[in-house]
């Protein structure tokens, strides 16, 4: 068994994955806060110009929320930029 020392951090690291209106989002749990990427799954879909961002949320439930914001800001400015 290892028992770290008072000078080793410990990093908590979860995963948390999910599909959002034809993206799959990644979350990983990074300190205090979350890297979410987002990558579409059909071809038809908008690329994120940014596909990752990190939080500033620890809250893994608003991580989420910000990630299905960027999706629909993505869908909406893809349908009102096509004739």
């Amino acid at each position: 068994m290892h028992v770290a020392h008072s000078s080793q951090r410990f990093h908590q690291r979860a995963e948390r994955q999910a599909r959002y209106r034809g993206y799959d989002i990644l979350m990983q749990r990074r300190d205090l806060c979350w890297m979410v990427t987002m990558k579409r799954t059909r071809p038809e879909l908008p690329v994120f110009q940014r596909y990752s961002f990190r939080t500033a949320t620890q809250s893994e439930r608003e991580a989420l929320a910000q990630a299905r914001r960027r999706v629909e800001r993505a869908l909406e400015s893809s349908r009102s930029s096509s004739p």
